[in-house]
């Protein structure tokens, strides 16, 4: 009977070991037991892992049943057991998998692990596995921040920095800001006040804090009318100037005297951008008027250029002429001045040499009809096309004209020969100066104390003067002078130079403001549209009405546009740029 205990026995063992949970043993969890495997599939969280392995994240049950066993609320399935950082740590296990420092948790985009990852920038890798999570060119790690787990938001528009394309919402993507080597983080990367956009579209640089917006800046709300008062002072900024001088035999002290000083001109005169050209003028040549084959009543003798050597040599080769008689053509000489139209003395509509009047550029409108070439030359430095000698264009053009005789005036009983077109008179003349917006200043030049060739030459001057509103405040008395001078030989010199000082500073024009808005035309109104004999130097305001009709954006929004002020319809006396910078919505 001993052998069959010790069978049972064995037999007991066996059975023991071959049912784990025993057979008909009670489970420790109150339920029948029915052996079989822990991975048998009961209770699969689907995750690949082994079930009874689950439960190392931080869930509530530790059962290993959501699928998620670094608890980053990235599925396991997912995740996967790769090992991108090389840290030794399978993805489904390793709370940071793209090692840069930020949680998978933050990267994820949400707290449901059923939810796909996160792709910020749609290259196909999740931001937890991508060190470039909006492929903006900086690393996730250096977008981060010194706290990871609450990552840098520059801007406060609830991405952070790693998931944000512009961080600071300056309206710049980040990858342009790291190409340009502005700071991504920062909306005014050198603290001068203006956004590193803004500064770029304007031209100025960004990194430069002493390098700003000089013009008018605003920042305006989308979709809403605004007023901007404009503040303004008006300058001569360019500027032509004209030296026409009366070349008959009395006035020799007076051209050798041009020719001589007129390097001290251009010393003295502070206009930032000027230029100079030479005409020259007798009388006309027929009958009692003028001798043929010596005077002319114009002469382009150098058009207006920057060449100041070239204005220098046409001064040194004026020659004198006939003349000693009056009055001359100083009436006809401004008017070619101002339009180029050209003199035909007998109306052949052809030029005849000694006594005709080349056109400035054909056209057929001019004297001839278009028939003849015109003098200008298109390749003199810095020339413009304007009028007769070719002012430019935003030029105040400037005519310092000398003479010892009366102007041959018909208007006020002067005689002049019949001739194509009919010579002009002062209201003719000053007309056309006007069309152009040019300033006079009239020098008479006596050989002594009073001038040869008439009495009233200084009361034809100031009539033409206060006709084409040429003058200025010389005395600094708040009165208005017209820009006539008298005074032969050195004199002469310095009287121009006093014209045109006293015309920069403290001339008179009436003022419009233009801005160039196309196309998105944003100026709605500009109050008052003129003012009316501004003196220069004067600070003007205008209010500018704007009306950003722009979509609402999610970024900052910037527009510039040239904005000028304009003298008398056509210099330009003023110019910098309007910045607006439109918020986002």
């Amino acid at each position: 009977m001993a052998w069959i205990a010790r069978c049972l026995s064995v037999l007991f063992v066996v059975l023991m070991m071959g049912c784990p949970n025993g057979v008909g043993m009670p489970r420790t969890d109150g339920r029948s037991g029915g052996g079989g495997s822990s991975d048998d599939g009961a209770g699969d969280d689907g995750s690949g892992a082994d079930d009874g392995d689950d439960g190392d994240d931080d869930d509530a049950s530790g059962d290993g049943q959501d699928g998620d066993r670094d608890g980053d609320t990235i599925s396991d399935a997912e995740e996967g057991d790769g090992d991108p950082d090389g840290d030794g740590i399978p993805n489904d296990e390793d709370s940071d998998s793209d090692g840069d420092g930020i949680p998978d948790s933050v990267e994820a985009g949400d707290s449901d692990p059923t939810t796909e990852a996160v792709d910020s920038d749609g290259d196909g890798t999740p931001d937890f596995l991508d060190d470039d999570s909006d492929g903006d060119g900086i690393a996730d790690a250096d977008e981060a921040g010194d706290d990871p787990t609450q990552p840098d938001d520059s801007d406060g528009d609830g991405t952070p920095d790693f998931q944000d394309e512009d961080s600071d919402n300056d309206g710049t993507p980040d990858g342009e800001e790291l190409e340009g080597g502005t700071d991504p983080s920062n909306d005014d990367s050198d603290g001068d006040g203006f956004t590193d956009l803004v500064e770029t579209l304007a031209g100025t640089d960004p990194n430069d804090p002493t390098d700003f917006i000089t013009g008018f800046y605003a920042e305006l709300t989308p979709r809403t009318s605004t007023t901007l008062q404009v503040p303004f002072t008006p300058e001569i900024e360019q500027a032509d100037v004209l030296f026409m001088l009366d070349t008959t035999c009395s006035m020799a002290l007076t051209l050798n005297t041009m020719a001589s000083n007129f390097s001290s001109i251009v010393s003295t005169i502070s206009i930032p951008n000027i230029a100079y050209g030479v005409a020259t003028f007798d009388d006309y040549a027929t009958g009692d008027f003028g001798v043929l084959g010596e005077d002319l009543p114009f002469e382009l003798v150098q058009q207006i250029t920057t060449d100041t050597t070239a204005v220098q040599s046409a001064l040194s080769t004026v020659s004198l002429h006939d003349g000693n008689d009056g009055p001359e053509s100083s009436m006809e000489a401004l008017y070619q001045a101002a339009t180029g139209v050209g003199h035909d003395l007998n109306c052949s509509g052809s030029y005849d040499f000694g006594t005709d009047v080349w056109p400035f550029m054909a056209s057929p409108s001019d004297a001839f009809g278009g028939t003849e070439a015109g003098v200008y030359d298109a390749g003199t430095p810095g020339g413009g096309t304007i009028g007769g000698v070719g002012f430019r264009a935003g030029s105040v053009p400037i005519i310092a004209y000398a003479t010892d005789a009366q102007m041959r005036d018909p208007d006020n009983g002067f005689d002049v020969p019949s001739a194509c077109p009919t010579p002009p008179g002062e209201s003719a003349v000053a007309a056309a100066l006007n069309a152009i917006g040019a300033k006079l200043i009239g020098i008479e030049t006596p050989l002594i104390s009073i001038p040869i060739f008439g009495s009233d030459i200084v009361g034809q001057m100031e009539d033409l003067a206060s006709l084409t509103g040429s003058e200025a405040d010389l005395n600094g008395n708040g009165s208005l002078e017209p820009l006539v001078f008298t005074g032969s030989g050195s004199s002469t010199v310095n009287n121009i130079i006093s014209g045109i000082g006293g015309l920069a500073g403290g001339g008179v024009f009436d003022l419009t403001l233009e801005v160039d808005d196309d196309p998105y035309d944003f100026v709605t109104e500009v109050n008052p549209s003129v003012v009316s004999n501004a003196p220069l130097g004067v600070e003007v305001v205008f209010d500018l009405t704007l009306y950003p009709d722009v979509p609402i954006g999610s970024s900052d929004q910037v527009f510039v546009f040239d904005m000028s002020v304009v003298g008398d319809g056509i210099t330009t006396l003023a110019t910098w740029q309007l910045v607006i910078l439109v918020t986002a919505g």
